[in-house]
């Protein structure tokens, strides 16, 4: 199956008639359709499986009241201001039909009267419109050559590559899209026909009871499985999505500092910041203006304290000898020594007299009451006195880096004031804060609801797997009750007979061409991947689970070890098959022997220090998302080289979360070989101008899309970002 063209009219931002023409050739098969996030390439990604599946592209079974309200949304809303509104995608393509090529023409279109939806479906086979039956046969055709299963498989966004690692069920796509691409399919279908036919078949009432019971305990089972699948999925996307907003809200955020914007909350800071640093100013302000009022003239005499102190000190000295001088210069001083001299028995009056007389000149000889060496300036009252002692106290221990501090504070705090002001007075206007705030906004309210969708994800998938136990172990016992009903029946043994050939010959056939894949896939792993020997072999076992792993040398000591820790089973996948049978072989052991004969044969060897080169697993989900999608994207180039089948690769996002180095090699080794027709949407952040000229020797086609903002649609130009 080739794509030839596309044609939107009226889908989504695809305004009118809007055709691209998917051509290609054996040396140029890669289609290149660019844009920016938002251009409309996912809308055309979708639109495609829309116009081959119709309501199957929903899961839904027919053109039901659901299925048309989300086509509603999908038409064009321009559309709606026409008289008549129609709205319709026609995709064409070529398909190999006994050795002959055949040109198929799909168009699904809907009108919309009378306020209700109406959808058509026509197919051209090499220009005839085919009639009913011949219509209903080519919508069966369609699901053989591309189930919608696989249609997703090969039409993906290279985004949610790595999400395929979280779902349970990625082996069983894996071996649907094989048993599909190698033609193998048909047996299945067969098998089921079978068992349809038995059940329908069967006169057995309590028989049909049972059979019926057990089909729908396995409905239940697929569907509890496919809905933990899908609400895993949808919790990847939605933690994705959750990822990018933060992101948004940080850009949004740093734009606005860069410009000098402020949110609410920083202007309040800022305010409450200026207001204290106004409470500082004022506080030492004061503290300065105190000094100046009532320190600052003395202390410019500070030098001359010491000699006022002094001058104090001898006027205070002179008053109290004039003072000493007054009282025994009084008569009263006299005739107390007269009275003193007398109670020694001396009674000459003229005696006493002269004794008394020469005593007191005595004793006023020692009072220096001449003032000639220095003279009377201050003249203080004691209040005086004590004021100017007082004052002199404070200037001797002032503290003058008090007032420095003080100064230097307040000059900070000017600084500070000043420069908080100036980022008030130069921050945005109101208006762009306003619009700051509404997409501030907007993204908080976003990550609120992603967040409550992550919430209700991770409810529902803890819900469904504990729930998952009881369904299987309903499953199990309705199953043996039905084979319990059954034993004796010859029908349901011949059934049970087919199921097993089949499953055996499914079986044989598969194996040849799983070995075709795992070596693809080596192949495909060490061409695309930088990291030598990262990987070095692939298990694929025919119910398709995969494990890969890489050489590593064990010492038969750690292999008795690992064995022990882990048990049979577990020790088995650590080491894979291979490792298995180079331990047989070494062993000498034959083809039937167990794990438990290689352990017998570890206990004799853990004292001699051999070493042996086997393998050991690499666990998948410990990849990065890098890693993962150039696994899955191996995985993928090895299923299309083995298929029988054209299948066109569709894949938006190419590079996704892949490195640099990775992004060469899957320009020049991937994108142009992977199939016969590659379409790639991209935006010129991914394939830039450097992988563009990689990629231009393969290019058939190029689009260019660009949604015009104005007229709210999606333009498109043959041409992509870049010329070479």
């Amino acid at each position: 199956m080739i794509l030839k063209k596309i044609i939107l009219s009226n889908i989504s931002s695809y305004e009118g008639y809007n055709e691209f023409n998917f051509t290609v050739t054996d040396d140029k098969n890669v289609i290149l359709i660019g844009g920016k996030n938002g251009a409309g390439k996912t809308s055309l990604f979708n639109a495609i499986k829309l116009g081959l599946y119709g309501p199957l592209n929903y899961n839904y079974q027919n053109a039901h009241a659901q299925y048309l309200a989300k086509i509603k949304d999908i038409i064009n809303k321009k559309a709606f201001i026409n008289d008549t509104v129609n709205a319709y995608i026609t995709i064409g393509f070529d398909y190999i039909q006994e050795r002959e090529k055949v040109y198929y023409e799909v168009t699904r279109a809907w009108t919309y009267i009378n306020q209700k939806i109406a959808e058509t479906f026509e197919v051209k086979q090499n220009g005839k419109v085919l009639n009913d039956e011949e219509l209903l046969f080519f919508e069966n055709f369609l699901q053989t050559i591309l189930p919608p299963h696989l249609f997703s498989l090969f039409f993906f966004d290279g985004e949610e590559l790595s999400d395929i690692f979280v779902g349970s069920r990625f082996n069983h796509y894996i071996k649907e899209a094989f048993l599909v691409l190698c033609n193998f399919d048909s047996f299945e279908l067969i098998r089921k026909y079978c068992q349809n036919y038995v059940s329908r078949n069967n006169t057995s009432a309590e028989m049909q009871k049972i059979s019926d019971d057990y089909q729908s305990a396995i409905d239940n089972h697929e569907k509890l499985l496919k809905v933990i699948d899908q609400d895993k999925l949808g919790l990847a996307k939605a933690e994705r999505t959750l990822e990018h907003l933060q992101i948004e809200k940080e850009d949004i955020t740093n734009a606005f500092r860069n410009e000098g914007g402020l949110s609410e909350k920083e202007k309040k800071n800022l305010q409450a910041e200026i207001k204290k640093q106004d409470a500082i100013k004022e506080d030492n302000t004061y503290v300065i203006r105190s000094f100046l009022e009532e320190m600052h003239p003395f202390m410019i005499l500070k030098n001359l304290s010491s000699e006022i102190l002094e001058q104090v000190k001898k006027e205070k000295q002179h008053h109290l000898q004039e003072s000493t001088f007054k009282f025994l210069s009084s008569a009263s001083l006299e005739s107390g020594i007269i009275d003193v001299l007398k109670s020694h028995q001396l009674s000459d009056a003229t005696q006493l007299a002269l004794i008394a007389e020469q005593i007191k000149e005595r004793m006023l000889s020692d009072i220096n009451t001449d003032s000639k060496d220095f003279t009377l300036v201050q003249k203080l009252s004691n209040t005086q006195e004590a004021q100017v002692l007082s004052m002199a106290d404070k200037i001797t221990n002032f503290d003058v880096d008090h007032i420095i501090e003080a100064i230097d504070t307040r000059k900070v705090a000017q600084q500070v004031t000043t420069a908080l002001n100036e980022k008030l007075r130069q921050s945005m206007p109101d208006d762009v804060v306003s619009n700051y705030l509404e997409n501030l906004e907007r993204v908080n309210k976003q990550i609120v609801e992603t967040e409550k969708e992550i919430t209700a994800y991770q409810a529902a998938i803890k819900s469904n797997e504990e729930l998952l136990p009881k369904v299987e172990d309903e499953k199990k016992r309705l199953y043996n009750q039905l084979k319990e009903a059954t034993q004796g029946q010859n029908i349901y043994e011949l059934t049970s007979s087919i199921n097993t050939m089949l499953s055996n010959f499914l079986e044989q056939c598969s194996l040849n061409k799983i070995n075709q894949l795992k070596n693809y896939f080596m192949e495909n792993f060490n061409l695309l991947f930088r990291k030598k020997h990262f990987i070095d072999a692939i298990d694929i076992d025919t119910n398709f689970n995969i494990s890969v792993y890489r050489n590593r040398t064990y010492s038969f000591g750690d292999l008795e070890k690992l064995l022990n820790n882990l048990g049979e089973a577990e020790f088995a996948k650590s080491i894979g098959p291979n490792s298995l049978e180079l331990l047989k072989e070494h062993f000498s052991l034959s083809d039937t022997a167990t794990i438990k004969d290689i352990q017998i044969q570890l206990q004799g060897l853990v004292f001699f220090g051999e070493t042996i080169n086997l393998q050991e697993r690499v666990n998948l989900q410990q990849l990065s998302k890098g890693e993962k999608q150039i696994y899955v994207l191996s995985l993928y180039w090895a299923l299309i080289k083995l298929s029988a089948h054209e299948v066109p690769f569709v894949i938006d996002t190419p590079y996704a979360r892949i490195d640099t180095e990775h992004r060469e090699n899957i320009t020049k080794e991937f994108l142009p070989h992977i199939g016969h027709q590659v379409i790639v949407l991209s935006t010129n952040e991914e394939i830039n101008e450097n992988y563009y000229s990689m990629l231009k020797p393969h290019i058939a086609q190029e689009y260019l899309l660009v949604f015009d903002t104005k007229q709210k649609k999606t333009e498109i130009y043959n041409k992509y970002f870049y010329e070479v």
